[in-house]
């Protein structure tokens, strides 16, 4: 970084990066990421993909396939329960809070005393 700022002074650069390429190399650097994990995806479950590749395949490679699959699938699911179980109890919990700071307890309060006081006045 110090090599391309002091080569751009030299130059009578302003030693700075755009903006817009930044967010440019950003994009690119996650779709860089997505498509290694989709690469991932597809040495695991490629099988499932395509149809004519899972009717090629012959018994051997199938159940090799199958038992990387349920490993994978396996594995990774019982990893993330404990995780997503979190996310909802932290979601769930965030929600009641919001519910409750949000009660107005006296509307509540009149409201209930308001339609006992009818039920009182229709029954006698």
């Amino acid at each position: 970084m110090n090599i391309a700022k002091s080569i751009a002074l030299d130059m009578n650069v302003k030693p700075t990066l755009p903006t817009k390429r930044l967010t440019v190399d950003m994009a690119i650097t996650s779709l860089k990421s997505k498509f290694e994990q989709l690469k991932t995806f597809e040495s695991i479950f490629g099988f499932l993909f395509n149809s004519n590749k899972l009717k090629s395949l012959n018994e051997k490679k199938l159940r090799e396939c199958c038992v990387t699959f349920y490993s994978t699938f396996s594995y990774e699911f019982f990893l993330t329960i404990p995780v997503i179980m979190a996310l909802i109890e932290r979601k769930f919990f965030k929600a009641k809070k919001d519910f409750l700071e949000n009660i107005d307890v006296d509307v509540i309060i009149n409201d209930f005393a308001s339609r006992n006081a009818l039920d009182d006045i229709i029954v006698d």
